[in-house]
């Protein structure tokens, strides 16, 4: 398989996650549950491994800044924005049904960006609502990559290979005792799906059975999400790390098969066009996390529209498409003010 070809892939699979992500982001998980777990073990590891993909071969400083520009900063951006519109919107006593007040002060808002984590849970300093939506998988990818990077300064593969195991089975461990700052929980249980991004730039894809592996991987993730639940990264319950990651892998071959095929329905034009949607990914995160926090889009469009089976659907379609448009303005803004590359990769 050529390097192209592979490129073609990702650019893919980081759009299907797209789509996912967003679902997920939809999806109340106490009414459905299983769909939610079904799509945290398809996603998370996936983000990693195209974040393996694009890991940059740069040296010293310019490695460091090219991490900071492509996960920190947009992390900083978003985290600094909702504490601040979060106070406008209580001093203007703006809060309700119209926007969401996700930090009751700007001091537990600035706490918790600090200590950066996803959910309410047992942490170094107590039990706190630690709880920053989507942004922590931005900080997880920073840590993650740049813990591979130390790896990738062994020159032997076999070493490299075990020390991301080892480091991933801390992980998991650690995981199920407290939950560590800025995401440093799932940067450790991410380092194999890392490793696997990097590794697939090079290795020789060998011939497999597509149609039985994906229907493989579909069950097994499946029954995976009925019987252990989700693919938890941000609290600290993680559990039943073989098979989890056993499950994770077959997924994320699944997804990358699946990608594969879609390289090849999609003509020229489409493709063009649809890959846009997982091009930067970092920014998709962040917009999309913002946007979540903030702003009940469900309640906007259920108010407009009175469809009782479709309106989950017009829900989903209107965020991907506000994530998408808010995307391409910081794009635009980026290239023209700040000298943005257009073709940089996606992470």
């Amino acid at each position: 398989m050529q390097l192209l070809e592979k490129n073609r892939i990702v650019n893919i699979l980081a759009s299907i996650v797209t789509l996912m992500l967003v679902l997920m982001q939809m999806i109340t998980i106490p009414d459905h549950p299983v769909i939610y777990n079904f799509l945290t073990w398809l996603t998370w590891p996936s983000l990693f491994f195209i974040a393996g993909y694009y890991m940059t071969n740069k040296e010293g400083k310019a490695s460091i800044l090219h991490i900071i520009r492509c996960y920190l900063l947009p992390y900083i951006i978003t985290g600094v924005l909702i504490v601040v519109v979060n106070k406008i919107m209580q001093v203007l006593h703006l809060a309700g049904e119209w926007v969401k007040i996700p930090f009751p002060s700007m001091k537990i808002g600035a706490v918790t960006m600090l200590y950066g984590n996803g959910w309410p849970t047992d942490t170094l300093i107590g039990h706190h609502d630690f709880g920053i939506g989507l942004l922590w998988i931005l900080l997880a990818l920073l840590f993650g990559v740049c813990i591979q990077l130390m790896i990738d300064k062994l020159r032997i593969q076999i070493v490299k290979v075990i020390i991301s195991l080892v480091l991933m089975v801390l992980g998991f461990y650690l995981g199920t005792k407290v939950q560590l700052p800025w995401s440093l929980d799932a940067a450790l249980i991410m380092q194999l799906y890392i490793l696997s991004g990097k590794y697939f730039k090079t290795v020789v894809i060998t011939n497999i059975s597509a149609p039985v592996t994906i229907g493989v991987g579909m069950l097994t993730v499946w029954l995976m999400s009925i019987s252990s639940g989700p693919f938890e990264l941000t609290l600290a319950t993680t559990r039943y790390w073989f098979w989890g990651t056993i499950t994770a892998l077959l997924g994320l071959i699944m997804l990358i098969l699946i990608a594969n095929y879609l390289t090849k329905l999609l003509s020229n034009p489409l493709y063009d066009y649809f890959v846009k949607l997982g091009d930067k990914q970092s920014i998709n995160i962040a917009v999309l996390a913002f946007v979540n926090l903030m702003f009940p889009i469900a309640h906007y469009v259920s108010v407009i529209i009175k469809l009782p089976h479709g309106t989950f659907v017009i829900i989903w379609l209107v965020m991907v498409i506000i994530v998408f448009v808010v995307k391409l303005m910081i794009q635009y803004m980026g290239q023209r003010y700040f000298n943005w590359s257009s073709n940089e990769g996606i992470s």
